[in-house]
């Protein structure tokens, strides 16, 4: 059964191809019956055992109401002499003496597409506190990234549409939990990227929450740009990018471009030229394919064949001209609108200029079979072709997009030119930045898929809030790293250096009243008295004090969380060892440390911010006498210090004694 059906399909191909309208080929067939009719020139006539198939062939050019009229030479003659198709009727017997058989079945050809206390030894105390703390503090700075991506998430629902499968899950996983779901988040992340450029034309669908202006002032912007010829040149390079991902073929794709209704639907008269050197790329394009399925187009070899045999070219050039009936394609020139008929028909004895404009179609044709060819050996050797295989696949197609549209060098015999350049540059650049999209989601280079869709966005002005651009690079290019990190070490180092400033800091800023052992690890400016050297000093470090902590959530107004007020009081101080532990985390053993030299009583003032895990505070605490730690032996005050500080550092709480809720 399976194998009828492959037969059957492969029949009704084979039939849609011999009766579409593919010029290259019936040139090629109508020249066999090409006759000596005076001192070189030539006449259609029969041959041997076929005397009406060019007939048949060129009924195919002929309109469908006007097809049951022509019986013979001499009605093909009159019918493309009244089209101005000297091409063609220049060839025909005026006379006529052959009759044609019954139409050909007019069918369309079907091609398939081409997918990281005192005396008492405390050194392991410390070292193990100062591990704890700066692995609490990476995890407190991580747990407030992931409450700021959800919060973009409620604060941008344009991010609800760009990154469905993140959102989905984002409302069911809170923040303390994302390192457990990470691996469940990066396969959304990979979903949402990879289908980001189909996600993009949502924006036109976001719905607010009631009595945001700010998102109903974008929901205006995107209704009204959607409507422009910005918002149908963004869904024309959107349908690029799927096409090209899809693996549909080069023809294929230039005719879904040609036929697309965003692309025909630009309102500026000055992309009429535009639209319709796609239309014209398209028409050669289908001129030109091939019979083997293998194969997209003719080969630039065989295009060459044809444009050196005067009498074959002309034929071709003939059926192009009959091909543009309706006179769809039209360009605006120095001298009015232009139909391509119009121009054909003035290059009707002088096709020099045309035959140049050929040959180079002709190479780029050879380019992108090249470039197709390269793709298929590399994916059937087993490997995976990088963004720079893609890159001179796709750049080819825009080669033959752009020598299409260098029609001037073809109008110079006529006295005219074409006005096209900041236009038909300005869809150019669209379907370049289209391009790098498809190249990037080839190669699977998801940051700069993340990248080349801000530049598309900026481009034409996809919003009118410039913060969203900010955070639409930050986060997506978060998401992205994710995607393509190795190993669970990369996604730590990933989520550390682009994590930034609540896990359970928020407690405090949501109660009452708390009471709770605490840490704040941070940055300290003090000035400084030293009991050694008798002087006074500013001093810069880290500093990493312990102690208790009263605290009061502070509320605005709504009942607005506004961050908590803490009054700390600091028992010790391991600030040195922190400092150490932060640049290095391999070290064993430390040298001794005693608990006398990290004791550090004081009292502080210390403000909470609402949304970050971060505090600042200010105060002063006596000592340490600990300096510094370093595994050659560790630095010592022999008389304590005594300190005026500020701090701003992360707030780790790390028992809680008391809470009070509101």
């Amino acid at each position: 059964m399976k194998k009828f059906v492959f037969i059957l399909i492969t029949s009704l191909i084979t039939i849609n191809l011999s009766n579409a309208q593919i010029a290259f080929h019936d040139a090629e067939e109508l020249k066999k019956y090409l006759r000596p009719s005076g001192p070189g020139a030539f006449k259609f006539g029969p041959i041997s055992g076929d005397t009406d198939g060019y007939i048949k062939i060129l009924k195919k050019y002929v309109d469908l109401a006007q097809r049951p009229n022509i019986k013979n030479s001499r009605d093909l003659h009159n019918y493309f002499n009244s089209k101005g198709n000297s091409f063609i009727a220049n060839y025909l017997n005026s006379g006529g003496s052959f009759s044609a058989a019954g139409d050909p079945p007019v069918t369309t050809a079907a091609f398939n597409s081409i997918s990281k206390i005192g005396s008492l030894n405390v050194t392991n105390i410390a070292d193990g506190i100062a591990k704890f703390l700066v692995k609490r503090t990476k995890e407190e700075l991580t747990v407030a990234f992931f409450d700021r991506f959800k919060e973009v998430f409620d604060s941008y629902p344009e991010f609800q549409l760009l990154f469905e499968n993140t959102h989905r899950n984002f409302k069911i996983i809170e923040s303390f939990e994302f390192n457990r779901y990470l691996k469940t988040l990066r396969v959304d992340f990979f979903k949402d990227i990879d289908n980001l450029h189909i996600n993009i034309a949502k924006l036109n669908s976001v719905t607010c929450q009631p009595n945001d202006n700010n998102c109903t002032t974008r929901v205006q912007f995107y209704n009204s740009f959607f409507q422009s010829d910005n918002g149908h040149l963004l869904k024309t390079g959107l349908t690029i990018v799927q096409e090209l991902k899809e693996g549909t073929n080069p023809a294929e794709f230039i005719s879904l471009i040609a036929s697309n209704t965003d692309f025909n639907n630009l309102t500026d008269p000055a992309f009429t030229n535009a639209k319709n050197i796609v239309k014209l790329t398209n028409l050669i394009s289908n001129s030109l394919r091939s019979t083997d399925d293998n194969e997209t187009w003719i080969s630039g070899n065989d295009l060459n064949k044809l444009i050196n045999d005067l009498d074959a070219f002309n034929i071709y050039l003939g059926l192009l001209y009959q091909q543009n009936d309706s006179n769809t394609i039209s360009f605006q020139t120095s001298s009015g609108a232009k139909t391509f008929r119009d121009i054909l028909g003035g290059l009707a004895n002088a096709t020099a200029p045309i035959e140049a404009y050929m040959k180079e179609v002709a190479y780029d044709i050879d380019k992108i079979h090249a470039a197709l060819d390269n793709i298929k050996n590399i994916k059937n050797s087993l490997n995976q072709p990088d963004n720079s295989d893609y890159y001179i696949f796709y750049n080819s197609i825009i080669s033959l997009v752009t020598d299409i549209s260098e029609l001037n060098s073809v109008l110079n015999p006529l006295g005219i030119t074409i006005r096209q350049k900041p236009e038909i540059q300005k869809f150019l650049k669209l379907a370049n930045s289209a391009g790098n999209v498809y190249q990037d989601l080839s190669s699977k280079n998801y940051s700069a898929v993340i990248m080349d869709i801000r530049i598309l966005f900026e481009d034409l002005g996809v919003s009118n809030d410039t913060k969203f651009y900010g955070e639409f690079l930050k986060y997506g290019s978060f998401m992205a790293a994710i995607v393509e990190a190795e190993d669970s070490d990369e996604v730590s180092e990933i989520i550390e250096s682009i994590a930034l400033p609540s896990g359970s800091s928020t407690i405090k800023k949501r109660s009452k009243f708390n009471l709770a052992l605490n840490a704040y690890v941070g940055l300290s400016p003090a000035l400084e008295y030293n009991g050694d050297t008798k002087d006074t000093k500013f001093s810069l470090g880290i500093n990493a004090p312990i102690g208790v902590a009263a605290s009061w959530g502070i509320k605005g107004k709504n009942n607005k969380e506004q961050g908590s007020f803490s009054v700390f009081v600091p028992l010790i101080d391991i600030g040195a060892v922190t400092n150490f532990r932060f640049s290095d985390d391999m070290t064993e053993e430390l040298p001794e440390i005693k608990l006398e030299n990290i004791f550090a009583p004081g009292f502080y003032v210390v403000h909470g911010w609402a949304k970050l895990p971060i505090s600042w505070g200010i105060g002063g605490q006596l000592g340490p006498h600990l300096r510094e730690v370093n595994t050659m032996g560790n630095t010592f005050d022999s008389d304590p210090s005594f300190s005026l500080r500020a701090f701003i550092a992360v707030d780790i709480p790390l028992l809680n004694f008391y809470t009070k809720s509101r």
